[in-house]
C-alpha cells in the first residue's frame, strides 16, 4: 500500500511480483525486494524526484503478505498445513493450531528447515517439548518448515511400584527416573539392586 500525499494517481496498492518488484505511474518498474518499508519510502520519493514531482511525500506499508504455512505432521490432532498470520511463526504456536499434540506423542519434536535447490538437506532440529511449554526451547519458524511429532517410544513398568503400565521414554531415562514416573515403589519395594540392574543393561546393549 503506496501512499503519495495530494497524488491521487500514484496512491494506490502494488502488487509485488516474483521478480521483486511492482508496477507504479510514470515510474513503471520499481525493485522493492529486499528493501525494508523505509529504504522503499526513500527510494519512490527519490524516483518521483528525479523527474515528476518537486517534494514527493510517500508512505508506504504491507497490505498483506504472501501466504506463509508450515507443515505439521505426525501425532497432533489436526495434522496438515498451518498458515502464518506474519512472516514467522513460533513452533509452540504452530503446533497450538495444529491442535497441540496427542497423549501418544514423543517429547522429542522434529523441526526441518527447507533447503535451497542443489543443497543437501539440511538436518533435523530437535525441540523438547517440557521445555517448549514452560517457554525455555521455542524456536522461531520459517516459511515452508516442516514440523512433525513422532509417536512416543514407551516403556513398561511392573511389580512392587505405585502405578504399573507403559509410560513414555524420553532419551536418557533411567531405571530411579522410571520407578518415580510410576509413583516411588510399594512398601514391599526394594531399590537397593537398581544399580546392579543398570550395570548390566548397559553391558548387554554394548
Amino acid at each position: 500500500s503506496i501512499i503519495v500525499t495530494d497524488e491521487v494517481d500514484l496512491t494506490n496498492k502494488y502488487r509485488v511480483d516474483t521478480d521483486g518488484a511492482i508496477t507504479m505511474p510514470y515510474l513503471n518498474r520499481v525493485p522493492v525486494a529486499g528493501l525494508t518499508l523505509a529504504e522503499a519510502q526513500v527510494k519512490i520519493a527519490q524516483m518521483l524526484q528525479a523527474g515528476y514531482l518537486r517534494n514527493p511525500q510517500v508512505r508506504v506499508e504491507v497490505d498483506q503478505f504472501k501466504s506463509r504455512r508450515v507443515f505439521v505432521s505426525g501425532e497432533v490432532r489436526t495434522p496438515g498445513y498451518v498458515t502464518m498470520a506474519g512472516t514467522t511463526m513460533t513452533l509452540l504456536e504452530a503446533l497450538a493450531l495444529a491442535g497441540s499434540p496427542t497423549q501418544n506423542a514423543s517429547n522429542d519434536i522434529k523441526v526441518v528447515h527447507p533447503s535451497k535447490p542443489g543443497e543437501k538437506p539440511n538436518d533435523p532440529i530437535t525441540v523438547n517439548r517440557k521445555e517448549l511449554e514452560l517457554g525455555r526451547a521455542d524456536i522461531t519458524l520459517q516459511d515452508g518448515d516442516i514440523v512433525n511429532v513422532p509417536v512416543a517410544q514407551r516403556f513398561f513398568i511392573s511389580g512392587f511400584v505405585k502405578n504399573t503400565g507403559y509410560y513414555v521414554l524420553d532419551s536418557g531415562t533411567t531405571v530411579s527416573q522410571a520407578i518415580v514416573l510410576a509413583g516411588g515403589l510399594t512398601d514391599r519395594g526394594s531399590d537397593r539392586r537398581i544399580k546392579d540392574l543398570t550395570d548390566r543393561v548397559r553391558k548387554a546393549l554394548r
